[in-house]
């Protein structure tokens, strides 16, 4: 009887080893099918008590149930995932974008006690075993999510070297994995990350020109989402080579007008004239998103143009014109060029023969009369920019009263000019103040921050 049984259980065992070797890992199917081969064989040589028995067949299930772990694969050709119709390997794809090996899914101990050690390394010695460590990763073997991992590493690396590498790992990439929205945003991500501690950005020109087309807009809208004050220079001064990328380069121009959040995008006169030239000729897609950028970027004096643009022929353009107006403007007085000429003809009176005086008056010594002409200085923010030169350098003073209300003010001005001012107040021994200073930068930058200047600091990268 036993010798029966232990010949049962290897019957088992041998169609066990058998489907392995033919079909890979074992499906369910597969495992019931030999689960029911062995149960007959015992029950052909069954000749003692029901209680052997039982016991026979609980010694098949359990090494049934053991031989459906799957072993660790070897590398053989059996052990092998199939590969779908695209080449990628199918256990290995992310659901929405056809990444093999993702970091979320596939980051194992190295890499990822990889990914926390660059978060902490500090000294020279550490960034140096970083980098080194990084550029194994750089190899044509290496999976795209492990490279992904190193990226990721790079991006908190203070190191003039991580941003050049970080440029390799992208070329390295496949041309197919990089139409990936995710790989894209993380290469993106950590561009803007090492470019966002103000780096010169005239170092990239050359590497501008060594990358390919595919990696060449990740390194324009990691430019652009870096809050360098540079940015729009960068950008401006790569248009002309053809239609298409001029269409993509002014697109990432308004983005970077809108994020720069460290200091006000001071963009010089050049940028701005060629910028208003591609608003006024070319293409209707060039026009309307040089429109744009010029709005993004309050660029007043465009605004004479700007209200010519209303009445295009193309609707397209005639609405981005409408758009960027009532950017500036910070209100909509509609499709009509009569009344957004108008109204510019009044705010240049204004700031012309009104705004001087009261300004002096908001430096005075009569509070009452402070607070009326803040009041209507803020009125008029299409002056935002000047305004926050003019009255920031109030913002600080502990010996007014009037310094609470002018950190709001400024706040709700809206110019990124009143963040140094601001900063400045947060460091004042006066709550009120200090309270009103972190309200306005709030304001300003979306962040949710207490009243601290070295946290709002390195937030802002100042």
């Amino acid at each position: 009887m036993r010798s029966s049984s232990a010949l049962a259980v290897a019957l088992f065992l041998s169609s066990v080893a058998s489907a392995q070797a033919e079909g890979g890992d074992l499906t369910e199917d597969v495992t019931e099918v030999v689960v029911e081969d062995a149960a007959e064989e015992v029950d052909e040589v069954e000749t003692t008590e029901a209680v052997e028995e039982v016991a026979t067949e609980e010694v098949a299930l359990d090494q049934a149930a053991e031989s459906e772990i799957p072993a660790v694969t070897d590398g053989s050709e059996a052990d092998a995932p199939e590969a779908g119709a695209d080449g990628l390997v199918e256990e290995s794809v992310v659901e929405d974008e056809g990444l093999p090996n993702a970091p979320e899914d596939a980051v194992g101990a190295e890499p990822q006690a990889f990914l926390e050690s660059s978060t902490a390394a500090s000294s020279a010695t550490e960034v140096e075993e970083l980098l080194l460590r990084a550029r194994q990763y750089l190899r044509p073997e290496v999976e795209a999510g492990l490279k992904l991992v190193a990226v990721r590493s790079l991006a908190s690396v203070r190191d003039e070297r991580a941003l050049p590498m970080i440029l390799e790992f992208a070329s390295s990439m496949d041309p197919l994995v990089l139409t990936s929205t995710s790989v894209r945003e993380t290469f993106v991500r950590a561009l803007a990350d090492r470019l966002s501690d103000r780096a010169d950005l005239a170092s990239l020109e050359s590497a501008m020109q060594e990358l390919n087309a595919e990696t060449r807009p990740l390194l324009v809208t990691g430019v652009a989402r870096s809050g360098s004050p540079d940015a729009v220079r960068f950008l401006v001064d790569r248009l002309g080579d053809s239609d298409e990328l001029d269409e993509f380069l002014l697109r990432e121009v308004e983005a970077a007008a809108r994020a720069g959040l460290t200091l006000e995008t001071r963009v010089d006169d050049e940028s701005l004239y060629i910028l208003r030239g591609y608003s006024e000729r070319g293409s209707s897609a060039l026009c309307r998103n040089a429109i744009a950028a010029l709005g993004s970027l309050h660029d007043i004096h465009s605004i004479p143009a700007l209200i010519q643009r209303l009445a295009d022929e193309d609707s397209f353009v005639s609405q981005s014109a409408r758009s960027a107006l009532t950017t500036m403007a910070r209100a909509d007085l509609g499709q009509d060029p009569a009344l957004w000429t108008a109204w510019h003809d009044e705010q240049q009176a204004w700031w012309r023969d009104s705004a001087p005086s009261l300004v002096l008056v908001l430096r005075g010594v009569d509070p009452a009369e402070a607070h009326k002409a803040l009041a209507e200085l803020v009125q008029h923010s299409l002056w935002r920019h000047e305004l926050a030169d003019l009255i920031g350098k109030l913002a600080h003073r502990t010996d007014r009263a009037i310094t609470p209300a002018i950190c709001v003010a400024l706040g709700q001005l809206g110019s990124r000019r009143a963040i140094p001012y601001l900063l400045e107040a947060v460091l004042s021994d006066e709550p009120l103040v200090q309270g009103s200073a972190n309200s306005a930068l709030q304001n300003l930058t979306g962040l949710e921050l207490y009243a601290d200047y070295l946290e709002w600091s390195r937030a802002l990268g100042v």
